[in-house]
């Protein structure tokens, strides 16, 4: 039997957003909407992961799964180097929602997959996001394109 306190929301704002990326994984969530997490920025090193940002927004889901399948999702390769973090979202209904949000430790200093970043594009699209967090999303750096940075003076 499952109790209330063996499930926990989740904010994800990264390829964990699209429903079928964690059905591949065996993770299916007992509800599933869409929020807004004011303050923050997302960025990719190589995958999301949030900074604080005054004025910014990061937008994802709140997905509520049980204890397990969250240690289960944070137990593998480079998800390992994300630690849980209490906030407060807000829905569409504006309703603040107590969340747990995983955000990586420290970036590699890798740009992301054109494939991963797509996947986040892609169900950011899908979710109905703002557009000019699509552009955001559209203009962050990938292992094809290079950093910005790194380009040679004109």
């Amino acid at each position: 039997m499952v109790t209330l306190t063996d499930s926990v929301k989740i904010f994800f704002y990264g390829s964990f957003m699209d429903l079928e990326v964690m059905r591949t994984l065996g993770v299916v969530p007992k509800t599933f909407e869409t929020a807004e997490l004011k303050n923050w920025s997302i960025t990719f090193s190589p995958m999301a992961t949030l900074v604080r940002s005054e004025g910014d927004s990061v937008y994802g889901t709140i997905a509520e799964l049980s204890r397990d399948e969250v240690r289960m999702l944070y137990s593998k390769g480079d998800l390992k180097r994300y630690y849980p973090v209490d906030i407060t979202v807000s829905t569409k209904g504006s309703e603040r929602v107590p969340v747990v949000c995983y955000i990586s430790k420290s970036g590699t200093g890798q740009t992301p997959s054109v494939e991963y970043l797509q996947r986040v594009i892609q169900a950011a699209k899908n979710l109905g996001f703002p557009p000019a967090y699509l552009a955001r999303l559209e203009r962050a750096p990938t292992a094809q394109t290079g950093n910005s940075e790194r380009r040679p003076p004109n």
